[in-house]
C-alpha cells in the first residue's frame, strides 16, 4: 500500500512538471530574438515600462496572428502597474492593439474583452484625443457586439460614439455611426429607426465619400427586411456605384475596402432573393477574389461569410454537392483546428464557440445533405445548429438579444421539426426520432425564462465573496427600475434623457454581470437523456401535449412517463393565425353577449378549432393533462373547447374538453420539471386588495367580500388600500410562500408592459425583472393577467410569466375579462379545495366543476365565458395553506395559563410565608 502511495504521488509530480513543460512552451510560442530580448532586459532594468510596452507592441504588430500569444502575456510580464502619463497612454495603446490582432485572428469574444478593458481605462482617466477614443475603442467595440450580434450591447456603444461626435461636431465621422445604428436598429428588427438613421447619415455627409456608399448599402439592406426587393436593389446599385471607387479613396477611408465588399454581398443576397443565382454568383466571386487578394491572412470570419453565401447560392442552382463544400469550407475557417475527412462530418462541440457564422454554416449543410437525401446527417447537423446557438445565447449581454436570437433560430427548428417528422413517419415505431421531435420542440421553447430562473436562483444564492459588486449590481438594477418607470410618463426631451440614462445603465449592469460570470454556471444545453429524465418523473395517469407552432405546419406531441406516445402534423400558423384570433376575440374578447345570443354557433366554431387542434384525439386513458403551448396556441382557451358538434344550446350539455381530462399548463418541460422539483416553504400567506387606486381612469372592484372571506378562513398578512402600496409590495412579496393579488390588472395588446395598480402606482412587468422568490403559489385575480404580447418561442409576455420567471412555482392567471361574482366564487371553491390537500391544477378544476354544480339550473352561468377564463400553469405538488388553530386548542391553552399562574402564585406564597 504505501509503495502504492509512493508510485501514486511521483505521478502526480510528473504530470505537474510536464504541465508546467507545457505551459511555457504554449506561452513562448516564438522564440524572442536575442536583441529584442536583450532591449526588454534594459529597459525593466532602467525602470522604464514606456519603451518596454512599445517595444513588445511593435514587434508584436509585425506579424500579429503568428505573435498574438506574445501580445496579450505583456500585462502578465509587466513588472509593474503604470504610474506616469506616459505609462498610461503606452497602456492605453496595448489594449487597443489586443483588442486590434484578436479580432484579426478571429477570436471575437477576446476581442471584445480587450475593447471593453480599453473603454473603462479611458474612461477612468481620459488620456488621448476623442478622436483616438472613437475611432480606435468606440467604433471596433460597436461593430464587435454587431458581429457576435449582441445588438443591444451595439446600439449602445454607436449611441455613445454619436453623443461624443455631436459634442466635437464632427459631421463627417457621425454619418459612419449613422450607418451602425441604422445596421443595429435593423437587426434588432426595429426598421422604422433604422431607415430614419440611414436617411439622417445620408444627410450628414458628402455624396462623393465612401461613407455616402456605405449608408446607401445600409438602407438598401433595411428595404430588404421591408420585402421591398425592387427599392432594395435599386439603393444596392447606387451604393456599387459609389463604392467601386474604394481605390481613390483608401488612403482617406481605409475601411472603403470593407464596405465595398460588404456591397457586393447584400447585393448578391438581394439577387438570390429574386431568383437570380448566376448573377449572384458573379458578384459573390468579385468579393471572394477582394478578400483573397487583399486579406489572404487574416478575416477568417469574413472569408467564411463568403463560403457560406456561395453555398447558398449554389444550393438555389440545385448544386447541393458543391454547396456542401462551400459550408465545410467556411466551418474550417472559423475551426482551424478542426481537421474533417470528409465533407459530410460535423465539427466537435468542444470546438464550437459563440459565432453566427458557425451556425449559418452548420444550417446550410444541413439543408443540402437534406437535399441529397442523407436525412439522418442533415438532422444530427440542425441538432448541431441548437447547440451552437445555445453557446452564442450564453455570450449575449441583453435579454433582448437572446430573444431575437431564438426568433431567427425559428426557421431552422421548423426546417429541423419537418426532417425529423419525415424521418419518423418511415419509422414510426421507433423512439430514436420521436425523442428527437420531442427534443427539437423543448429547444425551441421558452429558453429565455428558463435562463432567467436559473440565474436569478444563483444570484440570489452567490456567497458574500463579492460583496462589493453585488452592491453595485443592485443599485445598478434599481437604476434600471427606476429609468423604465420614469420614462412611462416622460415625455420629449426629458424621456430622451431618461432613455440615454437607462441604455447606459442597463450597459454598465451587462459589464458588471461578465465580471460575475465566472461565479454564475450557464444552463446545460438539453439532450435526449436530460429530457427522459424529466418526463420520467410524471405523476402516474398524466400525460403531456407540447406544441411547436411553425409558419408552414405545426406539431402536437403527446408523452407520460413512459415516453413520447403520438405525433400529429396541424395546419401552420398561416393557416391557423387569423380564425383562432377571430375565435377568441369574438367569443370572449368582447364579453359574454355573442356566446348568450349564438350558443350554436360557438359550438360550432370551437368543435372546429378543436378539430384543428386535437384531431382524433383519445382522452379515455389521459386522467389528467399537462399543456405545453406554443405560438398561435398560447391563445386557445383549451377547457371552452367542444370536442364533438353541440346539438343544443343549453350550454350545461355542451360536450366540452374540460369534461374529458384535467388540464393544467406550462411553459415547457424544462420549467414543469424544476417548478416540480423545488421544495417550497409554507405558511406564509400574503394577499393584496386594492378596490380604488390614485389612478381614476380604473373603475372601482367590488374585493371586500373576497378578502373578508380569505380573512376568515386563511390566517396571513393582509394589506388593502391605502396599505397595498408599491413599496409595501416589493418589500413583502420575497417572503411569501403563497400570494394573492386581487387589483386591476392592465395588458392591452401590443403593449410591453402590462401592470398590476397598486394604490398608489402602478407595479410593471419590469418591476419582477431582477426579482427572485419562490412561492408554491401566485393567485393573480385580476383580468388578463395571463394576457400578453407573444414573443416567438417564448410564448406570452405576461405578468404569469414574469412571476415564474422571478421563480414562482405555480400561477392562476386570468386570460379575459372574468365576471366578478364567478371570479369570486372560484376562487372560493378553489382554496377551500386546497385546504383538502389537492395541487392547484386539480383544486382549480374541482373549483369549476364544483361552480357547474352549483349553477346547474342557469344555462347562462353554464357558458364557458363565466368559468373558463381562469388557467393554472405550474408544479403538481399539494399546496399548504396556513390553517387556523381550532377553538378547542386556545381553551385548553387559556386554561392552562390559568393553572400555571394559580401554581406559580401558590408557590410563592408559601416560600414568602
Amino acid at each position: 500500500m504505501l509503495r502504492c502511495r509512493r508510485a501514486f504521488l511521483l505521478l502526480i509530480l510528473l504530470s505537474c512538471c510536464c504541465m508546467q513543460v507545457l505551459a511555457r512552451t504554449v506561452t513562448d510560442t516564438t522564440a524572442l530574438p536575442s536583441d529584442l530580448r536583450t532591449i526588454l532586459e534594459r529597459y525593466q532594468k532602467e525602470n522604464d515600462l514606456t519603451n518596454w510596452l512599445y517595444a513588445r507592441i511593435d514587434y508584436a504588430e509585425a506579424a500579429p496572428a503568428a505573435r498574438i500569444r506574445f501580445l496579450m502575456d505583456t500585462q502578465k510580464e509587466a513588472w509593474r502597474k503604470y504610474r506616469t502619463l506616459p505609462e498610461r497612454q503606452a497602456w492605453f495603446n496595448l489594449l487597443i492593439l489586443q483588442g486590434y490582432n484578436l479580432l484579426q485572428t478571429g477570436n471575437m469574444l477576446a476581442s471584445i474583452q480587450a475593447y471593453e478593458r480599453a473603454m473603462e481605462f479611458f474612461d477612468a482617466y481620459p488620456i488621448a484625443d476623442t478622436d483616438e477614443y472613437v475611432d480606435y475603442v468606440l467604433k471596433p467595440l460597436g461593430n464587435n457586439y454587431t458581429r457576435l450580434a449582441d445588438y443591444d450591447a451595439a446600439l449602445y456603444i454607436h449611441k455613445k460614439t454619436l453623443q461624443l461626435l455631436e459634442k466635437a461636431d464632427n459631421e463627417k465621422e457621425m454619418a459612419g455611426v449613422y450607418a451602425n445604428i441604422a445596421t443595429s436598429a435593423r437587426w434588432k428588427g426595429d426598421l422604422i429607426t433604422a431607415s430614419v438613421y440611414c436617411l439622417d447619415g445620408l444627410m450628414h455627409c458628402d455624396e462623393q465619400s465612401a461613407i455616402y456608399g456605405l449608408l446607401l448599402n445600409t438602407y438598401a439592406d433595411v428595404l430588404l427586411q421591408q420585402n421591398k426587393t425592387d427599392s432594395a436593389l435599386l439603393f444596392s446599385g447606387r451604393a456599387l456605384e459609389r463604392l467601386k471607387y474604394w481605390p481613390a479613396s483608401f488612403k482617406t477611408e481605409p475601411q472603403s475596402l470593407n464596405w465595398y465588399i460588404a456591397a457586393l454581398q447584400l447585393n448578391a443576397r438581394l439577387l438570390l432573393a429574386m431568383k437570380q443565382p448566376q448573377q449572384a454568383m458573379t458578384v459573390c466571386r468579385e468579393a471572394t477574389a477582394l478578400h483573397n487578394q487583399y486579406y489572404p491572412a487574416t478575416r477568417p470570419r469574413e472569408k467564411a461569410k463568403m463560403a457560406v453565401l456561395t453555398g447558398d447560392i449554389l444550393l438555389q442552382s440545385n448544386e447541393q454537392s458543391n454547396a456542401l463544400e462551400q459550408y465545410q469550407l467556411a466551418l474550417r475557417q472559423l475551426l482551424p483546428s478542426w481537421k474533417p475527412r470528409a465533407s459530410d462530418q460535423m465539427p466537435p462541440d468542444s470546438l464550437l464557440y459563440s459565432e453566427n457564422t458557425i451556425t449559418d454554416a452548420l444550417a446550410g449543410k444541413a439543408a443540402a445533405m437534406a437535399a441529397m437525401q442523407y436525412k439522418d446527417n442533415a438532422l444530427e447537423h440542425y441538432l448541431a445548429v441548437f447547440r451552437a446557438s445555445h453557446k452564442l445565447r450564453a455570450a449575449f449581454s441583453y435579454t433582448d438579444s437572446k430573444i431575437r436570437d431564438i426568433q431567427l433560430l425559428r426557421e431552422r427548428s421548423e426546417a429541423a421539426m419537418a426532417l425529423a417528422y419525415e424521418l419518423y413517419y418511415k419509422n414510426p415505431g421507433s423512439s430514436l426520432y420521436r425523442n428527437k421531435m420531442l427534443l427539437i420542440t423543448e429547444l425551441s421553447k421558452a429558453q429565455i425564462l428558463q435562463d432567467e430562473r436559473m440565474i436569478r436562483w444563483q444570484q440570489s444564492i452567490i456567497k458574500r465573496t463579492a460583496d462589493s459588486l453585488i452592491v453595485k449590481r443592485k443599485r445598478l438594477q434599481e437604476a434600471v427600475i427606476y429609468y423604465q418607470r420614469e420614462i412611462m410618463d416622460a415625455t420629449g426631451a426629458d424621456k430622451a434623457n431618461l432613455q440615454s440614462l437607462l441604455q447606459t445603465a442597463e450597459y454598465e449592469l451587462a459589464l458588471l454581470n461578465k465580471q460575475n460570470g465566472q461565479q454564475l454556471s450557464s444552463p446545460e444545453m438539453l439532450t435526449v437523456a436530460a429530457l427522459q429524465r424529466m418526463y420520467e418523473i410524471l405523476p402516474e395517469g398524466t400525460h403531456v401535449i407540447s406544441f411547436f407552432n411553425g409558419k408552414k405546419d405545426s406539431y402536437r406531441i403527446r408523452f407520460n412517463s413512459s415516453g413520447v406516445r403520438d405525433i400529429a402534423r396541424l395546419k401552420g400558423e398561416d393557416v391557423l393565425r387569423a380564425p383562432v384570433l377571430d375565435f377568441v376575440t369574438k367569443w370572449f374578447g368582447n364579453g359574454p353577449g355573442a356566446m348568450i345570443n349564438e350558443p350554436l354557433v360557438y359550438g360550432q366554431e370551437s368543435e372546429k378549432i378543436y378539430g384543428w387542434v386535437f384531431g382524433k384525439t383519445d382522452w379515455h386513458s389521459i386522467e389528467r393533462c399537462i399543456l405545453l403551448p406554443d405560438g398561435i396556441f398560447s391563445y386557445i382557451p383549451f377547457d371552452a373547447l367542444c370536442t364533438r358538434y353541440a346539438q343544443n344550446a343549453a350550454a350545461s350539455t355542451w360536450p366540452l374538453l374540460f369534461k374529458e381530462t384535467k388540464l393544467s399548463q406550462a411553459w415547457s418541460l424544462q420549467t414543469w420539471y424544476d417548478q416540480q422539483q423545488t421544495r417550497y416553504a409554507a405558511g406564509n400567506f400574503a394577499a393584496w386588495f386594492v378596490a380604488k387606486s390614485n389612478n381614476q381612469s380604473l373603475p372601482e372592484l367590488s374585493v371586500e367580500k373576497e378578502m373578508k372571506w380569505l380573512q376568515a378562513m386563511i390566517p396571513g398578512k393582509y394589506y388593502s388600500n391605502e396599505k397595498a402600496t408599491w413599496s409595501a409590495f416589493q418589500q413583502q412579496i420575497d417572503s411569501a410562500s403563497i400570494l394573492h393579488i386581487g387589483t386591476h390588472a392592465v395588458a392591452v395588446p401590443g403593449e410591453a408592459f402590462p401592470y398590476l395598480q397598486l394604490y398608489d402606482q402602478p407595479f410593471y412587468l419590469f418591476d419582477l425583472r431582477y426579482k427572485h422568490f419562490a412561492p408554491s403559489l401566485v393567485w393573480l385575480g385580476a383580468c388578463r393577467t395571463g394576457e400578453g404580447e407573444l414573443v416567438e418561442g417564448e410564448g406570452m409576455n405576461s405578468l404569469s410569466r414574469a412571476f415564474a420567471a422571478a421563480g414562482a412555482g405555480g400561477v392562476v392567471a386570468g386570460m379575459w375579462n372574468v365576471n366578478d361574482d364567478a371570479a369570486t366564487e372560484i376562487m372560493e371553491l378553489f382554496y377551500k379545495q386546497l385546504q383538502e390537500g389537492e395541487d392547484a391544477a386539480l383544486a382549480l378544476h374541482k373549483a369549476k366543476e364544483e361552480y357547474l354544480k352549483n349553477h346547474k339550473d342557469k344555462q347562462v352561468l353554464q357558458l364557458p365565458y363565466y368559468w373558463a377564463g381562469y388557467t393554472y400553469s405550474g408544479h403538481l405538488q399539494p399546496v399548504t395553506l396556513p390553517g387556523k388553530l381550532p377553538a378547542i386548542v386556545w381553551v385548553i391553552a387559556a386554561v392552562s395559563c390559568i393553572i400555571l399562574f394559580l401554581f406559580f402564585w401558590w408557590f410563592f406564597k408559601r416560600i414568602y410565608k
